[in-house]
């Protein structure tokens, strides 16, 4: 889907959110920022002194998409949950595969945000957490919580480590913890669609002779439980999409969302760069519903 100049200059002049985006990236001008213009040409490196310096940039080159990376060796602890991870188990469920995606698979996205932000909160304690809808067919996550800004290289792969899932240790108590989370959303999205499949007959004999329990909960975490790109967390310098830019294959705005209402949420519903300025014509201001939308996401920006 095209990205017009035209709306995008309309986007940045009119709805572009420049002092929350400022403020959550820490008012730091050593940050590396990197834009996608509409000539697909990728331009990083930029260093951006002030909110008005980054505002003049944006309206004069009119970006299709923007990133930001770490600074002066720090970085937000990121997370990226991208549906194309679950390939190998939505196209045998769904049928869907990369770019396709539907509300069966979409839980998987559910799924695992709620454990990772489970995970993050309660064996971590970090409080500064923001999700924020790809775009497209994912979920990104930044800590912005002091201690998590400043972990090396080594403690972000210890991190990976500790959140990848060991099946020999499906019950240690961290497990036990996600599986009681993801239990009730495999049970209401994914098992309706499993009904007339061996595999959910395997599951169902297994629990009523109680053998091998640890079965069924591998089965519950081979479609739900987060599957994270570690090269993304991992690396300090890996750039990553903003909150209220654009997705270039979609249109669709990378939108903040809240954990308490992941339930509710449906990409789908996202607005587009079109559907966002048709609005601003809407006389009525109370029923510019994508501009409403666009402004109760800003206070979702956690610093």
């Amino acid at each position: 889907m095209s990205l017009f100049p035209e709306e995008l200059r309309l986007y940045y002049s009119r709805l572009f959110p420049y002092k929350e985006i400022w403020q959550f990236y820490a008012d730091e001008k050593h940050r590396e920022w990197s834009v996608t213009l509409s000539n697909d040409l990728f331009v990083r490196d930029l260093k951006f002194a002030n909110e008005t310096e980054l505002k003049k940039y944006l309206l004069l080159k009119l970006p299709s998409k923007i990133d930001v990376g770490g600074f002066t060796h720090l970085r937000e602890l990121v997370f990226d949950l991208d549906l194309t991870d679950y390939d190998d188990v939505r196209k045998g469920l769904c049928g869907c595969q990369e770019a396709c995606m539907c509300s069966i698979c979409w839980q998987m996205m559910v799924g695992g945000a709620k454990v990772l932000h489970e995970m993050l909160q309660m064996d971590f304690g970090y409080s500064q957490i923001t999700w924020v809808f790809s775009g497209r067919r994912g979920l990104h996550c930044w800590v912005s919580d002091p201690s998590a800004t400043a972990l090396s290289f080594e403690a972000r792969c210890a991190i990976i480590k500790y959140l990848t899932v060991d099946r020999k240790y499906l019950s240690h108590p961290v497990f036990e913890r996600a599986y009681k989370i993801l239990k009730p959303i495999f049970f209401k999205s994914i098992w309706p669609v499993l009904v007339k499949r061996d595999a959910k007959n395997q599951i169902v004999e297994m629990q009523e002779k109680n053998e091998n329990v640890e079965f069924a909960k591998s089965v519950i975490f081979q479609y739900l439980y987060p599957r994270i790109d570690a090269n993304v967390t991992k690396q300090l310098n890996h750039l990553l999409k903003i909150p209220f830019s654009f997705h270039p294959k979609t249109a669709r705005l990378c939108l903040p969302i809240s954990i308490e209402r992941i339930d509710e949420f449906v990409p789908h519903n996202v607005p587009t760069l079109s559907q966002l300025c048709a609005d601003l014509n809407v006389t009525d201001v109370m029923k510019r519903k994508y501009v409403r939308e666009l402004e109760a996401a800003k206070l979702l920006l956690k610093k």
